[in-house]
C-alpha cells in the first residue's frame, strides 16, 4: 500500500481501519470496517487516476484536507480549465499530532507536503488553495515554537496562498471540504478567536463621558467583527469638565483597542464638539482641549483605518450608562463588573517625547518585510520576492513594530 500512496487520494483515511486492526497483532480481528475499507480500495483502483507531469514554469496548485486522524494533500497542475493530479500525499497523525488545533493541522498538512514533494516545491511556484488563514496563523505574534519553525521551513520555497473557489473537478472530489464535518464546530470557534485578534474586519467602539460635582466617569463598549464585546466603566479620580470627560473616553477606548491588536475601527460618540475637533471642523482654543486633541490624534495615527461618527444620544445609551456608573460609584463599592480608575488626566501622563523635527529615514531593510507581513505585497523580481519571504518567516509584525521570533 505504501508504494501506491502517490496514486490514491487520502490513503491514510481510506486505510485507517487497517491501521487500527494492526495496532495489536496478538488480538488481530478482521472487522466489517476492514472489509468495507478493502472493498472501497479495490473499487477505487479499478479506475486509477492518470497522473500528470508538470512543465517548466507551471504554477502548481496544492489542496489540503484534514480529518480526525490524518492530513492529506494533492498537487495539481492546470491546463486550460482542466486540472490534472501530479501527486497525492497522505499521513496518519501520531498521538501528539492529533492534539494540534485544527488550523495547526492544516498548516502541518502543508509542511508535510513540502517535505514529501521537495523537488516540486524547489522547482515551481506553489499556490496553496485554502479558505482558512494559514499564512496569518504562521506569522501571528503569539505563534508557538512549532509554528515558527514551520514558517521558517516553508520560507525556503515560493509559496503563495489563494482563496478557495467552487470545486467542480472530479479529480478534487475528496478535497471539496478541507475538514471533516465532525471538526467544524471547534474549527469555527478557532477561526472566530483568530479573527477577534484584530487581524481582519472592522471593530466598533461606543464611548461616552460623564462629569458631576464629585468626579468624572467614562463608558466604553468595544465590539469585535464577530460580535464579541468588552464593556468598561472607568472612574476618574480628578475633576474634569464634560468635554474633558468625553476626550478621556475617546483616549481610553482607543488605548484599549490598540492593546487588543485592533487595526481598523469605527468610533461612535454623541459629542459634536469632540468629533468636530478631531475631524478638523472645529478649532480647539482652550489650552486643555488643545492638549487632549494632541493626545487623541497621536493615538488615531496608530490605526490603519479609523473613522469617527457622530450619533444621537439615544443611540449611545449603553456607553452613557457605563459613564454615569463610573462617575457615580465609589471605588470601594462592591460590584461584579470591573471598574477601572484613572488617577490623572490623559494629558498629564504622556511618556512619548514631543516631535520637534521629523526626519524621514527612507526605506530600510525592514520596509519590504513589513510590507509583506502587513499588506502581502512583494517585489516583481522573483529572486527578491523569494528572499523576502524567507526572511519574513523569522519575524512578526505587531502594533507597528517588527519583532524577531526566537525559540
Amino acid at each position: 500500500m505504501a508504494a501506491l500512496s502517490r496514486f490514491i487520494s487520502r490513503l491514510s483515511d481510506k486505510s485507517h481501519a487497517f491501521f487500527e486492526t494492526l495496532k495489536d497483532p496478538k488480538d488481530f480481528q478482521w472487522t466489517d470496517k476492514c472489509e468495507q475499507a478493502l472493498s472501497d480500495l479495490k473499487s477505487y483502483l479499478t479506475t486509477p487516476p492518470l497522473l500528470s507531469k508538470p512543465l517548466e514554469g507551471d504554477v502548481l496548485l496544492l489542496y489540503l484536507a484534514v480529518s480526525e486522524h490524518a492530513v492529506s494533500t494533492i498537487l495539481v497542475r492546470e491546463e486550460g480549465r482542466k486540472q490534472h493530479p501530479i501527486y497525492y500525499v497522505s499521513k496518519s497523525l501520531l498521538d501528539a499530532e492529533t492534539r494540534y488545533c485544527h488550523l495547526e493541522k492544516l498548516a502541518f498538512a502543508l509542511v508535510n507536503a513540502s517535505r514529501k514533494l521537495r523537488p516540486y516545491f524547489q522547482a515551481h511556484h506553489i499556490a496553496v488553495v485554502t479558505s482558512f488563514p494559514i499564512k496569518a496563523v504562521l506569522h501571528k505574534p503569539e505563534v508557538s515554537g512549532r509554528l515558527a519553525k514551520w514558517a521558517i521551513e516553508l520560507g525556503e520555497y515560493d509559496v503563495i496562498f489563494r482563496p478557495a473557489t467552487a470545486i467542480k473537478s472530479q479529480v478534487l472530489a475528496d478535497f471539496v471540504a478541507e475538514f471533516s464535518p465532525a471538526m467544524l464546530p471547534a474549527l469555527e470557534q478557532e477561526v472566530k478567536l483568530h479573527d477577534s485578534k484584530g487581524e481582519k474586519g472592522e471593530w466598533t467602539l461606543y464611548i461616552d463621558g460623564s462629569s458631576n460635582a464629585r468626579s468624572a466617569g467614562v463608558g466604553l463598549v468595544l465590539t469585535s467583527p464577530t460580535g464579541e464585546y468588552a464593556s468598561r466603566a472607568v472612574r476618574c479620580n480628578f475633576k474634569a469638565t464634560n468635554n474633558e470627560a468625553e476626550y478621556e473616553a475617546l483616549i481610553a477606548g482607543l488605548t484599549l483597542a490598540k492593546q487588543m491588536g485592533v487595526e481598523d475601527i469605527q468610533v461612535f460618540n454623541d459629542s459634536q464638539l469632540i468629533i468636530s475637533q478631531v475631524q478638523g471642523d472645529y478649532q480647539a482654543k482652550d489650552p486643555s482641549m488643545i492638549r487632549y486633541l494632541s493626545v487623541a490624534k497621536r493615538l488615531l495615527y496608530r490605526f490603519r483605518h479609523c473613522k469617527l461618527t457622530l450619533i444621537p444620544r439615544e443611540h449611545n445609551s449603553q456607553a452613557d450608562a457605563l459613564a454615569n456608573l463610573g462617575s457615580a460609584l465609589e471605588t470601594t463599592s462592591h460590584m461584579n463588573i470591573p471598574l477601572l480608575v484613572l488617577q490623572w488626566p490623559a494629558t498629564e501622563k504622556e511618556t512619548e517625547p514631543e516631535e520637534v523635527s521629523v526626519v524621514d529615514e527612507g526605506e530600510t531593510w525592514m520596509t519590504s518585510i513589513i510590507s509583506y507581513l502587513r499588506y502581502d505585497t512583494l517585489p516583481e523580481d522573483q529572486d527578491e520576492s523569494r528572499k523576502i519571504r524567507r526572511q519574513a518567516a523569522r519575524y512578526c509584525f505587531s502594533e507597528g513594530k517588527l519583532y524577531r521570533i526566537t525559540f
